[in-house]
């Protein structure tokens, strides 16, 4: 006769107890139904929803599972399940799901409690509770100001008003202060009484800062802000100095953002400048690499018959610029071949150099090539090009912050990159770095001032600024440094070669990047050989939820795999598993 038996182990967690329980439900033959397992504190909880055979009894497992929680010292109960509440549960997980993440400095039972019951009023199940965060310290840890806690909480079926919901999640991050920030004292005054009047009849206290606040007033208001007495702040560019303390605040409301952050900008243009190891006055700062490179592609006085030289595996978009510019201007775009995977510096250098002719007027390269993840010799190919007086623009979109580099090491004089991708700035980010003496020679894509020409900043221009995207570079840039780059070099060039070193292992498997020192780092192109690219990636995403770029190239194809610092080694080996797989079975 089939039963269903809900088996539940609990007790002091130690090495080889799952595997204990599980061997003798597999010397039964019993087929697993649901599995579920959490520590806390050192603490085992395993549940295991079990199926016995129709032709078989329950007594026998059951007996050899008490006498191995007896001789563990371990706590084993069991309960069966109707067949008809199987059916009910199991029809329930049609059910949409949820993810919700909790984050804080230290997650209270207040909090906790906050969510679980706005999560019942909604009448939502958990699935699971998770914590994503490390253990902390009762001392030291626990009461950093760096400290970091995030709790997941997995969750079934539909709210009953989703817009409410949010709204209850909100109200739970209250006791953050919101902060108005406008550019004129006659602006701050009209929204303090428009808040004060929105709010007249609640406990909200607001305040009003600006260059009329002064003397007894200005300290109280200060006070109150420090304290936290104050919910909502508004003010102008004085919220901005130093005397203003806003420990909690949590909302920032700009006015008019883009009056706002010009001060900073050129803080973080320094900034961007020291790293790249650079004078100031030669960055730039963009939307994106693309952005960079259109620049300086559509920057320079070509005419009809002019050849700009490239390779096959450049970036669509900046081969679709210079075709564009071969339909207005009648200039040759003249593309070649590299080697898959490129290990040879001299031999990548005597390439360019071969297809170089009396016409060649301009040459772009990639610094790392986007659909393999292969490094070029820049330096090499910039030193041959300044023999034949050919500027040479370096496509940097996916190496910068990606790997330990400065100006030193390629002595170019144009280089764009997008800020987004290995820094971690907000999109809409990037930067473009144009060597001094050559800045007065290059056209902007929008039109600047004439007295501007000899200006950086003309390159800048685009109409109005996203301040706040331009002022989290300084967080993301520090970010970054605090990681450092031969720190993250190093971390994702092992991340990779874990990887693909076990991959290569297997027969039917080609990677399109070299694995030597200072060639790749985290990106890499794999191909399975007799397998479609593009099932492969499909199939990764609908049965394991991995994510990679089918790359269809005229001279390859493959999977271009892109692990991030924030990849964590359990998802590598479980691409590998997935990988492995796929040779076995296929997809």
């Amino acid at each position: 006769m089939r039963e269903i038996i809900l088996i539940q182990v609990s007790g002091n967690d130690r090495p080889g107890l799952t595997a204990a329980f599980t061997g003798i439900l597999a010397r039964y033959r019993l087929n697993v139904l649901d599995i579920g397992q959490a520590v806390i504190h050192d603490t085992l909880s395993l549940g295991i929803l079990v199926e016995t055979p129709p032709d078989a009894e329950s007594s026998s497992v059951l007996k050899d599972l008490l006498f191995e929680a007896h001789k563990l010292n371990i706590n084993v109960r069991f309960r069966p399940i109707d067949e008809d509440r199987y059916e009910e549960w199991v029809a329930g997980q049609g059910k949409d799901r949820h993810i919700i993440t909790l984050l804080a400095r230290k997650i209270t039972a207040e909090q906790l409690s906050d969510v679980t019951a706005t999560v019942a009023d909604n009448g939502l199940n958990i699935d699971s509770i998770a914590r994503l965060s490390g253990r902390v310290h009762l001392e030291g840890e626990a009461l950093n100001e760096d400290s970091r806690a995030c709790i997941e909480i997995s969750v079934r079926g539909e709210p009953k008003d989703g817009e409410a919901m949010r709204a209850a999640f909100l109200a739970v991050q209250s006791g953050r202060q919101v902060v108005v920030l406008v550019p004129t004292t006659l602006l701050a005054r009209q929204h303090f009484e428009n808040f004060r009047d929105r709010f007249a009849d609640t406990a909200v206290n607001i305040s009003l800062i600006s260059r009329f606040t002064g003397g007894k007033e200005m300290t109280q208001t200060l006070e109150g802000i420090k304290s936290g007495q104050t919910d909502i702040v508004i003010g102008t560019h004085k919220l901005l100095s130093k005397s203003v303390e806003l420990p909690k605040m949590g909302l920032l409301i700009i006015d008019e953002e883009h009056r706002f952050g010009v001060k900073q900008k050129e803080t973080i243009r320094k900034r961007m400048a020291r790293f790249f190891n650079c004078d100031t006055e030669e960055i730039a700062l963009t939307r994106n690499a693309s952005e960079g490179l259109q620049i300086c592609q559509n920057g320079f006085d070509l005419e009809a018959g002019d050849e700009v030289l490239t390779t096959t595996q450049d970036y669509g978009r900046m081969i679709s610029t210079f075709k564009q510019r071969e339909c207005r201007d009648g200039i040759v775009l003249k593309q070649f071949k590299i080697p898959i995977p490129a290990e040879n510096d001299n031999q990548i250098v005597n390439l360019f150099e071969k297809n170089i002719t009396p016409k060649t007027k301009l040459i772009l390269m990639c610094h790392m090539i986007n659909i393999t993840g292969q490094i070029l010799p820049v330096k090499k190919v910039v030193k041959m090009a300044k023999k034949y007086n050919i500027p040479v623009i370096v496509d940097g979109a996916h190496s910068f912050a990606h790997f330990d580099f400065d100006l030193t090491d390629l002595e170019c004089d144009y280089y764009a990159t997008s800020l987004h991708k290995w820094l971690c700035a907000p999109h809409g980010t990037g930067m473009l770095y144009v060597r001094k003496n050559k800045i007065p020679g290059l056209w902007p894509l929008q039109a600047s001032n004439e007295c501007g020409k000899d200006d950086i900043r003309k390159f800048e221009e685009i109409g109005t600024h996203p301040a706040a995207n331009y002022l989290a570079i300084g967080d993301a840039l520090t970010f970054h440094q605090g990681i450092g780059s031969k720190n993250k070099e190093a971390r994702l060039t092992y991340l990779r070669d874990r990887w693909a070193k076990r991959l290569l292992k297997h027969d039917g498997i080609t990677l399109h990047t070299s694995l030597k020192p200072k060639k790749g780092c985290a990106i890499a192109t794999v191909q399975v050989e007799g397998i479609e690219t593009s099932d492969v990636a499909k199939h990764l995403w609908s049965k394991y939820r991995i994510f990679v770029v089918a790359i269809n190239h005229k001279e390859f194809t493959g999977c271009r795999v892109t692990p991030h610092v924030y990849t964590t080694i359990e998802e590598i080996d479980r691409f590998s598993d997935a990988m492995e797989t796929i040779l076995k079975n296929g997809v």
